[in-house]
């Protein structure tokens, strides 16, 4: 998971919109008590969403990933959503920190929606992951 914030981070149209807020799983209490309480800033959480049994031999692993994507209002966060997508789509097989990505492909379209203990405009969307499981260098 750690591997796709940091590709998230590197990737500028993702960093020009969020700067350093993406984060894994949930957004840290103290990100959350300095944000705007009706406008927080656009930034982007990774979180699992499952995946697929190990099968075969394959040092791989299928992972659903879901990418949570907040904004000022729902267009902005719309725009971060935007951007994640074109980025995780055109990948093909890179690295980031030893983990050999082969594909990320969208499993469904953007669901608008409001964080509901935060009240804050959110754009969820799903990814399928295909990485490899041995350390490249």
């Amino acid at each position: 998971m750690q591997a796709l914030v940091n590709m998230s981070l590197t990737t500028p149209a993702i960093f020009a919109l969020v700067e350093d807020r993406v984060f894994s799983n949930e957004i840290p209490a103290a990100v959350i008590a300095k944000a705007n309480t009706k406008h927080p800033p656009k930034m982007l959480v990774i979180r699992q969403g499952g995946g697929g049994a190990k099968a075969d031999r394959l040092p791989v692993v299928n992972r659903v990933i879901i990418c949570n994507c907040y904004g000022e209002t729902d267009y902005d966060a719309d725009l971060v959503r935007m951007a994640v997508e074109q980025r995780y789509t055109f990948l093909e097989r890179e690295i980031f920190d030893g983990v050999l990505i082969h594909h990320i492909n969208p499993t469904g379209g953007p669901l608008p929606n409001v964080e509901p203990d935060l009240v804050w405009p959110i754009v969820s969307q799903s990814y399928t992951t295909l990485a490899g499981l041995l350390e490249v260098a």
